[in-house]
């Protein structure tokens, strides 16, 4: 296990650490979360936020610097920059714990 506590998996890895048959457009990772030797078999899920470099949120939340809603992804953007590609969203990224195909 490296530093991070995470390891790349191929397909055949991770069916073989839970057991069963898992989706294979998926990329998978062992986690080792709690650092006590029991690793666990994860996939990336990742969702948009907008971008902290951009967005300027004053005292109780309100905007300073926006690029306005975004109808599309229902949510308040950044006016962009060099950190989100001018865009004003970022993809942030999360573990989620593998389940078998049923």
């Amino acid at each position: 296990m490296s530093g991070s506590g995470f390891k790349k998996l191929t397909i055949k890895e991770a069916e073989k650490h839970i057991g069963g048959r898992l989706d294979r457009r998926r990329k998978y990772f062992l986690w080792n979360f709690h650092d006590d030797g029991q690793p666990i078999v994860c996939h990336d899920s990742t969702f948009l936020v907008a971008c902290s470099g951009c967005l300027e949120m004053g005292d109780y939340g309100s905007v300073l610097c926006s690029g306005g809603w975004d109808e599309k992804r229902k949510m308040e953007i950044g006016c962009g920059c060099e950190e989100c590609g001018y865009t004003g969203v970022r993809r942030g990224h999360f573990p989620v714990p593998a389940e078998t195909i049923r």
